[in-house]
Formats: structure tokens, sequence, C-alpha cells
């Protein structure tokens, strides 16, 4: 019902309303909506230049638009790249990733520990190693090595060393790197804090070395090979071949060498008084790259969630430790005297798994990113990534 003019303020109004209507679709005429009217010169919203599945990354790499996603092919000398987006590409393929918690993660364990201290140090810290005295961080984005002192937790010497420093070890008296954008083992004299050596060991030098049976031992992973080396006149004495899948990670045990495949997840073991693969234990479920020793048993992780420990005596898998929901494994494990200690990469964790019941008991929060760990000077040492920092953690319980 139209109302007079003393209510409506005359026709023309009741037109206007009207007219109005019909021009946002609020009416329809004989069963039929009017849409509403849509200025021409309104530009339309933007669609993005890639769309990807979920679970998929968005990037740009090297102008090229990709659907990034952990475990895909990639080119390393974009490694700095991938940075952008949470991934790392070292051997070829993507690991790391964004921050993406599990919609439905239980709460985590109950503390473990404390941190005491957060140590800033150079760009990008990547693995951690105790020795001789200090705490030693291959700080990947800024191509130098930090040295701590356990007693200021305080950086006291920052060592360059060049082309993306990644995985550290101490042994034969002095500090051993590998360069991920270079093709060798940089060398750091302890005693000088200077690069006293670069020995090549091959266009792919990756992960973390290791040192025993009086030589240092190094990954070539494009060439599928261990490299080992004379510390005494810094040279290359062998090339085991460890294929047919891409080493990712070595330590050693027993004895022995021990590296696992990336892709395959078959751990080998070498014999240095052979320079021969004696053994292959498969962990099925996915690639692993990180190992240690201790406790008896040497201990991988799988980028599957899982801890494996094998025991040396059987080359026999003694348990499969399953990770909490959302504890991504990230590259770092150690052992101490009484409890075995897991990176979990993107979820921000520290886990500790207990030896005697071969399941996690606790974490720890560390920041963002925590990728490398070492245990020393009754502390558990963490690198932060992306905050550029080192945690130190004081275990409880």
């Amino acid at each position: 019902m139209i109302r007079s003019k003393g209510h409506l303020g005359g026709c023309s109004t009741v037109k206007l309303v009207f007219t109005l209507l019909l021009a946002i679709g609020a009416i329809s005429l004989a069963g039929v909506t009017v849409a509403p009217v849509i200025d021409p010169a309104t530009p339309a919203p933007s669609a993005p230049a890639k769309s990807c599945r979920p679970g998929f990354v968005h990037a740009v790499i090297n102008g090229a638009h990709k659907c990034l996603h952990r475990g895909q092919r990639c080119e390393r000398r974009f490694d700095r790249r991938y940075h952008r987006y949470g991934f790392h590409c070292h051997t070829g393929r993507l690991t790391g990733g964004p921050r993406k918690p599990p919609p439905t993660a239980p709460p985590p364990p109950p503390p473990v520990g404390r941190v005491v201290a957060e140590i800033p140090v150079d760009a990008g810290p990547m693995d951690v190693a105790v020795g001789e005295g200090s705490v030693w961080v291959a700080d990947h984005d800024g191509d130098t090595v930090s040295r701590i002192d356990p007693q200021t937790n305080q950086v006291v010497a920052r060592i360059p060393v060049n082309e993306a420093p990644g995985g550290i070890a101490i042994g034969a008296g002095a500090v051993w790197v590998t360069q991920h954008h270079g093709t060798g083992l940089a060398r750091i004299d302890p005693q000088t804090n200077r690069l006293v050596a670069v020995i090549q060991t091959g266009p792919d030098a990756c992960c973390t070395p290791a040192a025993g049976a009086g030589s240092v031992w190094a990954l070539d992973g494009s060439d599928r090979v261990l490299v080992r080396i004379d510390h005494l006149a810094n040279r290359v004495v062998a090339r085991i071949d460890v294929g047919p899948d891409t080493p990712a990670g070595i330590v050693f045990a027993a004895g022995s060498v021990w590296g696992a495949g990336r892709s395959d997840g078959t751990v080998w073991r070498v014999d240095p008084l052979t320079n021969r693969v004696v053994a292959r234990i498969a962990l099925g479920g996915g690639g692993a790259a990180p190992a240690a020793f201790g406790l008896g048993s040497v201990w991988v992780v799988s980028f599957a969630g899982s801890v494996t420990r094998i025991d040396p005596l059987t080359n026999h898998i003694a348990a499969t430790i399953d990770l909490v929901t959302g504890a991504i494994p990230s590259d770092g494990i150690a052992v101490s005297d009484s409890a075995v200690w897991v990176t979990g990469g993107t979820s921000g964790r520290l886990w500790r798994i207990d030896p005697q019941t071969n399941k996690i008991d606790g974490s720890v929060g560390v920041g963002a990113s925590a990728v490398g760990v070492d245990v020393g000077f009754g502390s558990v040492w963490v690198s932060d990534f992306r905050d550029g920092k080192v945690y130190r953690v004081e275990p409880q319980g």
C-alpha cells in the first residue's frame, strides 16, 4: 500500500525508492529478478598468479610461480630464495616448510626443560656441535661459524667460511664444516679461530660430517658417495659408493660409519677397515636423514615423523618411536647420557625421548624453526634458523 503524500513526501519519492529497489535486485517484475546494476568501470578482482593444491605453498622462484611442497625436486642454486617460504634446498629436494600447526593436534607433553639463555648468532643458524670447550654454530646465511663460550653464553668469535655452511662436527682437533653452496669441507683451527683448509669433497657437499677411525668423513650427495679424508694431510683418500639413494646424514658409531638415504630411508653401515658397505637396514615409511649415537644405539630420524633405534650388535631395528602429532622432524638429533633429543622443525619444539620406554615424554618450546641440536655442559643447545638464535635448554625431570 502506498501511503499519502503527507507520509512519504510525494510520488517522486515513491518512484525513487522503487527505482533503487529495482537497481539492487531487491524486487522482481513478473517473476523475473532484476540483476543489480554494476558499473562497467569497476575493475574485477584480480585472480592469483597460480592456484596451489592444499598442502602446497605458492612461491615465486627466479620470476616463475611455483607450488612448493616438502620433498619435491628443487634447484640448489636458488636455495636462499626458497628460504623466503620456509624451505631449504641442500640436496636437490625441498626440506623444511612453512609453519603449519595441525588442526587437531593434541596438547604437547609436559615440559622437560626450560630455556635459560637465548644467544643471537649470525643469520640462518643450522647445525650445532659441542666440543673444544665451546659451542659451534654453522650460520648458513651468514657464511660464518659462530663460537659460543658456555660460561658466558656469548659469541666470542665469528669465523668466515663462505659458501653457506650447513653441517658441523668436532674431531681430530679441529672443527669441520660442510659448504652447502660449495664443493668442500672447511677445517677450522679452534686454537686460532681461523679457516686453515678446504678439502674438495664433491659438487654436493651436504649434511653433517663425522670423525672416527683416524679419519674425517663427509658426503657427496650428487654422486651418492661417502668421502674419507686423511685429517693429517687434508686430502681425500677414499670415495665409497653408498647408493642407490642420495645420502643425507652420517654418524660414526660402534666402529663404523652409518648413514641414511633421503628418499627410501635405508640405513647403511660402512666398515672403515674395508671401505665397503657391510649392512643395509630398511626403515620404510619414506626418507631419513639425521643420525646420532648414544646409549648403545644408533638413532635415525625419519621424515615420516618417527625415530628408529638400531642395535649395532645385530644391525636390527630395536624400536620405532612415533613423534607427537605436529612434531615434524627437522635436521637435528642428539643423545645425552639419559635421553634422546629431537628438533621438531617448524613445530618450534624440542622433543625428548625416554630410552627406557622408547616414547616421547615431553618437550620444550624453542622458537619458530628448531633445526640443529647437540648436548654438552649440562645443557641442550638448539639453533633456530628463522630467529637467528641458539637456545640453551636446561633439562628437567
